[in-house]
């Protein structure tokens, strides 16, 4: 047990309510702020762990928790709290995926450099054709590609139904194939 959860306890900050919490938060509250980040860490923690695949999710848990100290005068009300937190989780998440694509893609290109100038062309052709679509399309498509989740996983992660994993991998694969005839 950490001291700062201690101090929290003693404090009588997990007697508040969470709009109390949220309030105190917005004005800078430090005390409310570790109160949020006991009650809601091991929460996020766990979704990040399930998503990932890796030991990243608890980098991923911090960067919400410094996000929401950041962004806490945005907060309007206490119900926008779990979905507010949840929200950055998935984007820092989304984030995560999109970064370790680009490596991935940038490593290949390196590998192929000396005798292969065509294909490393093509990579960054690829690269920059990915880079070009819309978000949620974007996230599918290396979710399912680069991640290797399959279309139940990518839609219960994103919160969408399977059909539309479905028909975000079809527009994806149109706008590659679209892009690199082009090109």
């Amino acid at each position: 047990m950490s001291i700062w959860y201690i101090i929290v306890l003693l404090s009588g900050y997990t007697n508040l309510s969470e709009s109390e919490l949220v309030s105190k938060l917005i004005q800078g509250n430090s005390l409310a702020f570790k109160a949020i980040y006991f009650k809601y860490h091991d929460r996020i923690y766990s979704f990040l762990c399930s998503k990932t695949r890796s030991d990243v999710a608890e980098d991923i848990a911090q960067d919400v928790f410094c996000k929401l100290w950041e962004k806490r005068k945005t907060l309007s009300d206490s119900s926008q709290l779990k979905s507010f937190l949840f929200t950055i989780a998935v984007n820092g998440f989304k984030d995560y995926l999109k970064k370790k694509s680009t490596s991935e893609i940038s490593t290949e290109s390196l590998v192929s450099e000396s005798s292969e100038d065509k294909n490393t062309d093509a990579i960054q052709d690829i690269h920059y054709s990915i880079q070009e679509m819309p978000d949620k399309i974007q996230t599918v498509f290396l979710l399912s590609r680069f991640e290797g989740y399959k279309y139940q996983e990518i839609a219960d992660i994103l919160n969408i139904s399977i059909k539309t994993v479905e028909s975000y991998l079809s527009q994806a694969l149109a706008h590659l194939r679209k892009h690199l005839i082009y090109s």
